[in-house]
């Protein structure tokens, strides 16, 4: 489960380093067929952070301790919902979750 959602991340984060090259590009020598593939490539990068937020939520939910992140905010103890919350309660955790927020305004 670990690796469903750091391979898609790190592919994300491929997509929209790419995608802002090619809007530089475009800027650069004025052509308008690079941002409509740097645009295809930041909502294909949404899609992918996508698949890595529900799968740390999975995680979250599931108790899945084998993730450092996991293990460091949540307890055997917490109800369903703050395990759910548990995806910011982390430096590292809220980070990835206002990342894929900056995605969405993106994707829109």
């Amino acid at each position: 489960m670990f690796f469903a959602g750091l391979i898609p991340s790190y592919l994300a984060l491929l997509a929209f380093l790419v995608a802002m090259v090619l809007t530089i590009l475009a800027l650069l020598r004025k052509q308008s067929a690079l941002p409509t593939l740097a645009s295809h490539l930041a909502k294909s990068a949404f899609i992918l952070q996508t698949i890595g937020v529900i799968s740390l939520v999975v995680m979250l939910v599931l108790e899945d301790y084998t993730n450092y992140y996991v293990a460091s905010v949540v307890n055997p103890a917490m109800p369903g919902i703050l395990k759910i919350t548990a995806l910011w309660g982390g430096q590292a955790g809220s980070l990835f979750f206002w990342s894929w927020l900056v995605s969405l305004i993106v994707f829109i």
